[in-house]
């Protein structure tokens, strides 16, 4: 039977020799949302239940959970591992590397990309929204799935809230196209209504989002 695995606290794929080190451990339950359609990436969430809990540590944190997508405009950033060379077949970043972008309102997205091959009638979903646009910042392929993390609290606070995660592009990092992200905050309710399932509270991921 196949056995996935998470490891958190990565940061160079290359080597398993780093100042911190990272946490493997096997996931023990996979809750998929009911309407995830594949072909067009929409409702593409699922939340893995982990055997036990990780251990925070310098490399190891968490984010907290966004119940409302901030005003567009808004600096967030993503990260991953997907290529660092728009235009290249096989270049990978080796190194966790991060990105800022702005938030893009859905309107202004979809104008966007019907400018695009999605043609004149494309309607983004109310699964998605959008961040980017500007030349040369934009996450990539290899980046499915990773998240898009906006600052919460004051400018001093070091806390972030999640709000989406990476789905899709049309182009890496071309100038007036956002990529295109899960907009969690559209299944606020179906996570907390799949965490109290298993019996497990929100308060570790909650956040009010009127301070700060």
């Amino acid at each position: 039977m196949f056995q996935l695995k998470i490891r958190a606290g990565e940061w160079d794929t290359q080597t398993r020799s780093e100042i911190y080190p990272e946490q493997e451990m096997n996931v023990q339950k996979i809750v998929r949302h009911e309407n995830f359609y594949r072909p067009s990436v929409l409702n593409s969430v699922a939340l893995l239940f982990l055997e036990r809990p990780v251990t925070r540590m310098p490399n190891v944190g968490t984010a907290c959970l966004g119940r409302r997508l901030p005003e567009p405009g808004t600096r967030c950033i993503s990260m991953g591992w997907g290529k660092d060379k728009f235009f290249a077949q096989d270049s990978y970043a080796t190194f966790l590397k991060k990105v800022e972008l702005p938030l893009v309102s859905r309107s202004s997205c979809q104008t966007a990309l019907r400018r695009t091959r999605l043609g004149s009638f494309f309607q983004l979903h109310n699964s998605l929204t959008c961040a980017g646009g500007e030349e040369g910042k934009d996450t990539c392929g290899g980046d499915g799935g990773s998240p898009l993390v906006c600052h919460i609290g004051d400018e001093k606070d070091l806390r972030y809230a999640i709000y989406g995660m990476v789905a899709y592009g049309i182009g890496c990092g071309d100038r007036g196209v956002p990529g295109v992200y899960v907009d969690t905050t559209e299944f606020y309710s179906w996570i907390e209504e799949k965490m109290k399932a298993e019996g497990l509270s929100g308060e570790t991921y909650t956040v009010d989002e009127t301070v700060g």
